[in-house]
């Protein structure tokens, strides 16, 4: 067998002009930068329409759990990722639009998963927090779509 050297490319070769792979979005060089989305936590935010997406549980002991239902919302500029949950120290059902992307950043097609990943590695970078126990309810996203979101954030 013979081995031929090719040496390291040089950087006005064709392979840095490719563009980027980050998860499922890619963009080259030449066109605008991709804008990942932003946690942003607004309780007070207007909500408009929004589709159901799923609803996942985590249940740590039969006196402590959390049920969080997702929502997407599609504003002129944005996608949005809205949470709807209980909140323990008041025991009232809450809203809070956790997540925005602008509407360029993906397809709306895959704008419902590519937030809710991008919501759940924030929180579990931020927390201790682990994969969910179950998903009790199907929406925009079907039951292996967000366990397979749920695995790619928390692997085994």
């Amino acid at each position: 067998m013979k081995v031929i050297d090719l040496g390291m490319a040089g950087p006005d070769h064709e392979i840095y002009r490719q563009g980027v792979q980050i998860g499922s979005i890619s963009s080259s060089g030449d066109k605008e930068k991709i804008h990942l989305p932003e946690v942003i936590y607004d309780h007070v935010r207007d909500r408009g329409d929004l589709d159901f997406m799923c609803t996942v549980e985590w249940s740590w002991s039969s006196y402590h759990e959390r049920i969080d239902s997702y929502y997407f919302g599609v504003t002129e500029d944005e996608y949005e990722l809205w949470s709807h949950y209980n909140d323990e120290s008041t025991g009232n059902q809450n809203w809070c639009c956790c997540v925005v992307a602008k509407r360029t950043a993906v397809p709306v097609s895959r704008a419902p998963g590519w937030l809710l990943e991008y919501k759940w590695r924030h929180e579990s970078a931020e927390s201790s927090i682990g994969m969910f126990d179950m998903v009790s309810e199907e929406g925009l996203l079907e039951q292996d779509e967000v366990i397979r979101l749920g695995k790619a954030v928390w692997p085994e």
